[in-house]
């Protein structure tokens, strides 16, 4: 279970949410080595971010929190990856931000 969450300043219609939502799915179970039965993404467009003291139509936030560790291997090419898919959506690279959370098995719950 990853769950990922990205906030935006570009504005998104619906449909464009939705696409990104299965395209960041398809890449993070990639990347993750997860299956995507298992992954939740969640998004949130047209968010007001201020970047470098000035108000951005295109910065972004990713969250990515999972059980277990991410690769360390695959952790640095995290950023490139994600900006790449994002920059379609109008999102510039060098106003994202990504963070990561791992944290143990004990720490998640979910109805099965």
């Amino acid at each position: 279970m990853p769950s990922i969450k990205l906030e935006t300043s570009a504005v998104l219609t619906k449909d464009q949410e939705a696409a990104l939502a299965l395209e960041i799915t398809d890449l993070s179970a990639a990347l993750l080595n997860k299956p995507i039965e298992v992954i939740q993404v969640r998004i949130e467009s047209n968010v007001t971010i201020s970047f470098g003291g000035k108000v951005s139509q295109n910065s972004a936030f990713l969250s990515i929190a999972m059980i277990g560790n991410i690769s360390p291997d695959v952790r640095p090419t995290l950023p490139e990856k994600f900006a790449s898919m994002l920059s379609k959506y109008g999102i510039d690279k060098k106003q994202l931000f990504l963070n990561y959370t791992e944290t143990p098995f004990e720490a998640w719950g979910w109805c099965e």
